[in-house]
């Protein structure tokens, strides 16, 4: 157990590889910052190699009370494997400019992340009472550095909003870089919120990678990336905040599929959804140059929709059962035929209705 001070300054606890990889082996493990004074955190860092850590349960607890206790394990090179349950939780320790007040997983300040997260249980985030105490796994609220994130989970993973802060995966705001972000689930993967900025966020340059059972998101949270990949088999229903530039998605049973999206253009390459309908919000412009294939199906874009294929294939929105309603604002609704090849179509079909 590493756990920061209670009062007074710099009563910190540390366990810190200046050079040389970092080995830790332990059957619990738990890093707490401390409930009061100042700069009374708790962490485990390699400064300049790889880091491995195995643990059998992982706690994780920002401060709760005074400033910049926060809780970390820090490394640019991380392989994190959790046999049970990790809960990652924020606090209500205070920020600073240089030093943070929450709980976090990944690069410090300085570094870039490079990290793989296995948990056999579930994974759970939890937000802070104040802000900047929250939990996450990436950057530092300070970095501006590349988030490469690989997280699998044997059960949930959750992404709980506090009462002043919330979660975060990738990159905080304002500093976000490159770098993929991959979460696989055998459970379901929940992104909540409590109201704006008490939010989930997951954020970074480039692409999300999201699979599991079934994908909730609360009104508020966030999936801020280039590209979002959903992959289900209960539905997903990703009715928050997002901002994303190309959306493609799979749900094997049944369930719907749900996005509410705000971007200039949103480019669907294929959705497929044989077991349920398919509804998309989009706040801007709209492409569809591949197969978007589901049940009833419900298309509502403030700008303009085009249907365009891509190099070879089609471009279609099919309902193969149920209703179809599409509808686009002042760009209008455009069906364009590919130039090259054969077969190259574009289409808005109903199969069959009710």
């Amino acid at each position: 157990m590493l756990q920061g001070g209670s009062e007074g300054f710099g009563n910190d606890v540390q366990i810190n590889a200046s050079s040389g990889t970092q080995d830790i082996d332990a059957g619990s493990l738990s890093v707490s910052g401390g409930s009061g004074g100042t700069n009374n955190f708790a962490f485990i860092r390699a400064q300049s190699a790889p880091q491995t850590i195995h643990a059998g349960e992982l706690t994780m607890q920002a401060g709760t009370g005074g400033t910049s206790n926060f809780a970390g394990i820090f490394g640019a090179d991380q392989t994190v494997t959790v046999d049970g349950n990790a809960t990652i939780s924020g606090g209500a320790s205070l920020s600073t400019p240089v030093l943070g007040g929450g709980a976090l997983i990944g690069g410090a300040t300085s570094l870039p992340t490079d990290l793989t997260l296995t948990v056999g249980g579930n994974l759970t985030l939890n937000g802070g009472a104040i802000p900047g105490s929250g939990a996450s796994l990436g950057a530092s609220n300070a970095g501006v550095q590349p988030t490469e994130i690989h997280v699998q989970v044997g059960g949930d993973f959750s992404m709980n909003p506090g009462t002043g802060t919330g979660t975060r995966v990738g990159a905080a705001p304002g500093n976000s870089l490159g770098g993929e972000i991959d979460i696989q689930a055998n459970g379901r993967i929940y992104l909540g919120s409590a109201g704006p900025d008490v939010d989930a966020v997951i954020r970074t340059r480039d692409g999300v990678t999201l699979t599991a059972q079934q994908i909730t998101q609360d009104p508020d949270a966030k999936i801020e990336a280039s590209s979002l990949s959903v992959h289900t088999q209960q539905g997903a229903s990703l009715t928050g905040n997002n901002s994303v530039d190309a959306f493609n998605g799979t749900n094997d049973w049944f369930g719907d599929v749900a996005l509410r999206n705000a971007s200039p253009l949103l480019t669907m390459t294929s959705v497929q959804n044989f077991g349920g309908g398919l509804s998309v919000q989009q706040i801007g412009d709209l492409l569809v140059n591949g197969q978007v294939i589901s049940g009833p199906q419900t298309i509502d874009v403030s700008g303009g929709l085009t249907l365009q294929p891509g190099i070879s294939g089609s471009a279609l929105l099919l309902a193969t059962f149920g209703s179809q309603y599409v509808e686009a604002g002042a760009g209008g609704i455009t069906l364009r035929a590919g130039d090259s090849g054969s077969g190259n179509q574009a289409s808005l079909i109903q199969a069959s209705s009710d």
